[in-house]
């Protein structure tokens, strides 16, 4: 994916080309970000997840949650969501923000467990609640689960668990790493609205 580090239009391009890449493959960098919520205390709560989905034309960043894990409760009562993506080998980070909506029951959260495999749907049968404290080292999940893979008719119980978080981007904040000179830009769109084009600002790095 090369492209010119001095052009911001091209910079942007570049950006959305890389989350859409690690939406198709484990392997891209930009596939495991760090997703930051605000917890009932004002505290900053980061955590790494799975980065499913990336709608370009609406500016969504989409990943997966289970109902009862803290970070849904988190972006209930604030929805200020704060996104971390790390290429090593090109230097690059990203940092996004925007406001998280959640899906349980509606189109978007039907369309995402059918996109969901076997494998992913398996952590949603969980019978305890993510982060419950436990009496030692636990899979949480049930014994006839555990050693095989799940079926179709296994894996439906956990559709009642399953959330989508759905972030509406605001803000991109890009810095690459070079020898000869850092580069750093900022891009801002003015609202969730669509089709509205990205203020770019180049950033002292």
């Amino acid at each position: 994916m090369a492209f010119d580090t001095d052009n911001l239009p091209e910079i942007l391009d570049h950006l959305w080309r890389h989350l859409e890449a690690a939406t198709r493959s484990a392997k891209p960098p930009f596939h495991l970000p760090t997703l930051c919520s605000v917890d009932a205390e004002g505290r900053p709560a980061a955590r790494t997840v799975v980065l499913r989905r990336v709608d370009r034309d609406r500016r969504r960043l989409i990943c997966h949650t289970d109902i009862r894990a803290e970070k849904f409760d988190q972006f209930s009562e604030r929805p200020d969501a704060a996104w971390v993506f790390y290429d090593a080998p090109a230097r690059i980070q990203l940092r996004a923000t925007g406001p998280m909506t959640l899906h349980t029951d509606d189109a978007l959260a039907d369309e995402q467990w059918e996109r969901s495999g076997l494998g992913s749907r398996r952590c949603y049968l969980a019978p305890v609640a993510p982060g419950s404290l436990a009496d030692g080292p636990s899979p949480n999940l049930p014994e006839a689960v555990l050693e095989e893979r799940i079926t179709e008719a296994q894996s439906l119980p956990g559709r009642a668990n399953f959330a989508v978080l759905s972030c509406s981007v605001d803000r991109f904040d890009w810095l690459y790493l070079h020898h000869a000179g850092h580069r750093r830009a900022e891009f801002r769109w003015p609202s969730v609205s669509n089709g509205q084009a990205a203020a770019a600002s180049w950033l002292e790095p």
